[in-house]
C-alpha cells in the first residue's frame, strides 16, 4: 500500500510528530511505501529538535520518503504570512501525481487537515483525518475556524477519534459511521530497559547521581515551574535534566535555574528527535511529569502525556501529577500510587520535593517501582499497525 501522510514530523517536537515518525517507520518495515509531506524544516527554533548531520538518515527509515516545504523569501504578498496550507497542499498534489498513493492521511487539523481537504478535492483520493486534543477543543471553539473544521470532517472518508469526541462531532451532522478509534501504541522493540543509555557525561560530571528528567514545553500548564521550585528546596545532590524549548527560551530557562541556585545541578537540552528518547529514558533515574489539571482550553480526557507510557516500557520510575494519574488509572486500573507510580499534587512543591528526596535516598525502591511499571503495561505494536492498515483498506477504491 502507498500512503501520503500530511502531518507534523521531526524535527518538529511533540507527541503528534513522534507518533507519525514511529507509525511511518512501522508501516515502512512492513513494506508499505510512505510519503510524508510536512513543513518540518520550517519549525521555529524553540520547537525544533536537534538532529545532528550524521543522524539525518533516521528521518527516512525503510520505505519512508520525506518531502518538506521550505521558506521561500522571494514570494512576498500583503499582508504577509507563511502560507503553510497552500504550500503543503501544492507539494502533496505534486507527490500524488508522481507516486500515485492509495490514500491520504492527515494528522492534526491546522494546517494538515486543511491541506488534506484541499488535496482530496484536487486528486479525488480517499482521506483519513485524525485530530489531536487541542485542535478538537481549543481550536475548534474558534468561530473563525469551526466552520472549516466541520467541512474537513464532513469530507473525510474516515475520522480517527474517540467516542466522546465522536458524539460531539455527530451534533454537527458528521456521520457516525465515519468514526474509528485507534489508540497510539509504543513499539517495545524501540522502548525497553535494554536500550543503551544516552551519554550525559559530556554535559556534567554525573558520577552515580540520580537523574530526574522532564520532557515538555516551558509553560505553566506543564507545571515545570513547580518542578524547579521543588528542586530548589532539595539539599541532596542530583541532576535535573530538562528536555525543553531551545533558541532564546534556553537563555530564559538557564537564568531561572541560576536564580534558584540550580545551574550546577541542571542540564538543559533542546528537544530531541524520537530515536534518541529511549536512550534518554534509560539514562534517567526518574521521569517527572508533574502536570495535573486541564485548562479550560483542554477539557478533561483530551490529553495523555505519552512519555509516561514510554518511561514505563523502559522500566523507569515516574512521578506524575494527580490529574494525569486519574486519567491513566481509568485506562489501566493496575496503575497504583506507591506501587508502580509516584503521585503528587504539583502545586504543593514541598510534597513534590519530598517525593524526589525519597527517590534520591531510596534508589532501590525507585528501581523496583520502575520494574513494576514495566510489567503492567501491555502493548501490541504490530496489532496497532495492522489496525491502521485495516482502516485504510475500508476506503481504498
Amino acid at each position: 500500500m502507498k500512503i501520503c501522510i500530511i502531518s507534523k514530523y521531526p524535527p518538529i517536537e511533540g507527541g503528534v510528530s513522534s507518533g507519525i515518525y514511529w507509525l511511518a517507520k512501522g508501516l515502512g518495515e512492513l513494506e508499505h511505501e510512505i510519503f510524508v509531506v510536512s513543513n518540518c524544516w520550517e519549525v521555529e527554533d524553540e520547537y525544533r529538535e536537534v538532529i545532528e548531520e550524521d543522524e539525518l538518515s533516521n528521518l527516512k527509515p525503510k520505505n519512508v520518503h520525506l518531502f518538506s516545504t521550505n521558506i521561500d523569501k522571494k514570494i512576498r504578498f500583503i499582508p504577509y504570512f507563511n502560507p503553510y496550507d497552500a504550500k503543503l497542499s501544492s507539494l502533496s498534489i505534486d507527490v500524488i501525481k508522481k507516486h500515485n498513493p492509495d490514500i491520504i492521511f492527515s494528522d492534526y487539523l491546522l494546517p494538515y487537515g486543511v491541506s488534506g481537504l484541499i488535496v482530496k478535492q484536487a486528486t479525488k483520493k480517499p482521506l483519513i483525518v485524525k485530530h489531536a486534543g487541542s485542535d478538537i477543543t481549543r481550536l475548534f471553539s474558534s468561530e473563525f475556524l469551526r466552520t472549516l473544521f466541520i467541512e474537513i470532517f464532513r469530507n473525510a472518508d474516515i475520522i480517527i477519534t474517540n467516542k466522546k469526541n465522536g458524539d460531539m462531532l455527530s451534533n454537527f451532522g458528521i456521520e457516525y459511521n465515519k468514526f474509528c478509534s485507534l489508540l497510539k501504541v509504543i513499539n517495545p522493540k524501540e522502548f525497553n530497559p535494554h536500550i543503551k543509555p544516552f551519554d550525559l557525561s559530556k554535559y556534567k560530571n554525573l558520577g552515580d547521581l540520580p537523574i530526574f528528567t522532564y520532557f515538555g514545553k516551558f509553560e505553566r500548564m506543564k507545571k515545570i515551574f513547580s518542578l524547579i521550585d521543588a528542586a530548589a528546596n532539595i539539599n541532596e545532590d542530583f541532576i535535573l535534566l530538562l528536555i525543553t524549548e531551545g533558541g532564546k527560551k534556553t537563555e530564559i530557562i538557564e537564568k531561572i535555574l541560576k536564580d534558584r541556585n540550580l545551574e550546577k545541578k541542571a542540564i538543559v537540552l533542546p528537544f530531541q528527535p524520537p530515536w534518541k528518547i529511549p536512550s534518554i529514558l534509560t539514562a534517567s533515574t526518574c521521569i517527572v511529569c508533574p502536570e495535573s489539571y486541564e485548562t479550560p482550553f483542554l477539557p478533561a480526557g483530551t490529553h495523555f502525556p505519552i512519555k509516561i507510557k514510554e518511561a514505563m516500557l523502559c522500566g523507569k520510575c515516574t512521578i506524575i501529577g494527580e490529574g494525569v494519574y486519574k486519567k491513566y488509572k481509568e485506562i489501566n486500573n493496575q496503575i497504583q500510587d506507591g506501587v508502580n507510580k509516584i503521585v503528587v499534587n504539583p502545586d504543593n512543591t514541598n510534597e513534590l520535593a519530598e517525593k524526589m528526596i525519597n527517590v534520591i535516598k531510596n534508589p532501590d525502591v525507585a528501581y523496583k517501582m520502575g520494574g513494576a511499571a514495566e510489567k503492567i503495561i501491555s502493548v501490541d505494536f504490530e496489532k496497532y499497525i495492522e489496525s491502521f492498515i485495516d482502516i485504510c483498506n475500508k476506503i481504498i477504491v
